[in-house]
């Protein structure tokens, strides 16, 4: 079981479970709430959607791990899953019943929701995930842009399905029209956020990776400019998202929303300068491994602000 929940990289299914429900529950349901109305997507139904995307995200770990063997056993000897704890048999099994699972709910619920082409969107995720492990994550950017954008689609397709929802219903649609454009920028921000977070991540997991993805040709960022660059790189993202959290944090003061605002400073800020400053001195495998758990702190962190939020209404 221990080998199972690591192959599946369970905190980052976790990551993704807290980031829907949050976002489903503490920011969507509250801001509907505060007109007197209840968002059209059951309990039941986002608990779909919530193991889907997780069934899902899961079978692309595992392909992932299955078509690294080799360069795993470079880059993370000491934590190789398959075929030393997982056989490769299973593994392909884990992979392929998630993967019909996960794309199974999907079709159910977007029939219950009378929309169809919703099923669609976990099909292309599936096709997405496979061209990265086969080819997309061994080309310059492409793949770290790809991850970064399904992590942040993760969380905006919350915000998808409960809108589908919301036009199935005259009535509700009408009682929350005017505060649609508010709740989808304030789903933007998070999604931003999961957006570019991911982004230096992968970045930065691509610097800790540089000695196998070199010797089996793979061209990824670190590979082709260096680690130097690389953590340069992740340095300026970090700053573009300090910048917009600056905003933002200016923004909730001047709302009055001052627990956020507080939040803001000391949960993301300070880290975010940290990871800055530890950032320009990364330069062994060590370095940029303590630069990645940082990075998912923070992600956690902003998940987080969002049940901070929900205090203001």
């Amino acid at each position: 079981m221990r080998a199972f929940f690591k192959i599946i990289r369970w905190e980052n299914l976790v990551v993704i479970i807290l980031a829907q429900s949050f976002l489903h529950f503490l920011l969507l349901n509250k801001l509907v709430q505060t007109v007197g109305y209840q968002l059209q997507l059951s309990i039941l139904q986002l608990g779909m959607l919530i193991l889907s995307s997780v069934l899902i995200a899961a079978a692309g770990n595992v392909y992932n791990d299955i078509l690294d063997l080799e360069v795993d056993k470079i880059n993370k000897p000491k934590k190789l899953i398959v075929p030393t704890r997982i056989s490769l048999d299973k593994a392909k099994l884990i992979y392929g019943s998630f993967s019909a699972i996960g794309f199974s709910l999907a079709v159910i619920l977007a029939f219950q929701l009378d929309f169809y082409q919703l099923a669609a969107i976990q099909f292309i995720v599936i096709l997405l995930l496979r061209l990265y492990s086969r080819q997309l994550k061994r080309s310059i950017l492409v793949g770290n842009l790809l991850i970064a954008f399904l992590t942040a689609f993760s969380v905006f397709i919350v915000y998808l399905y409960n809108l589908v929802g919301i036009l199935n219903d005259p009535i509700t649609m009408a009682g929350v029209q005017k505060q649609l454009p508010f709740i989808f920028n304030l789903t933007a921000v998070y999604v931003v956020f999961a957006f570019i977070s991911n982004l230096i991540r992968e970045l930065i997991k691509d610097a800790e990776d540089i000695q196998g993805d070199k010797i089996f040709g793979f061209q990824t960022f670190a590979v082709h400019y260096g680690v130097q660059r690389t953590a340069v790189l992740a340095r300026i993202f970090n700053a573009v998202l300090a910048i917009g959290l600056l905003g933002f944090t200016y923004y909730s003061f001047s709302m009055d929303w001052y627990y956020l605002g507080v939040y803001l400073v000391v949960a993301l800020l300070v880290p975010l300068i940290y990871f800055e400053l530890s950032a320009q001195k990364a330069k062994s495998k060590q370095d940029f491994h303590a630069l990645s758990d940082l990075s998912k702190i923070i992600m956690v962190a902003g998940i987080l602000s969002m049940q901070v939020f929900s205090m203001q209404f």
